[in-house]
């Protein structure tokens, strides 16, 4: 969600600019836009959306082997529609 206005309507886009020639690193990530205020930023600045992780939690709860497969599944999802949605 953005961390602006807290909409979930989010772009997530992968970038790759190469080697940088100052430092020798890699510059390369995901960044976000949000369609609802317009915001940019690193994907690493996005807030959870708190409703996928209550239910992760009430998943915790009941079977504890499930909580981190519940949270895989659930972030490659919602990276596959963000990505691939039109």
């Amino acid at each position: 969600m953005c961390p602006e206005c807290l909409s979930a309507d989010v772009d997530v886009r992968e970038y790759d600019f190469g080697v940088c020639p100052q430092t020798g690193y890699r510059d390369a990530g995901q960044r976000f836009r949000c369609r609802a205020c317009g915001a940019t930023g690193d994907a690493d600045d996005l807030v959870p959306d708190e409703d996928r992780l209550s239910g992760a939690m009430h998943q915790m709860r009941g079977n504890p082997g499930s909580f981190l497969g519940g949270l895989a599944a659930g972030g490659l999802v919602a990276r596959f529609r963000q990505r691939y949605a039109r």
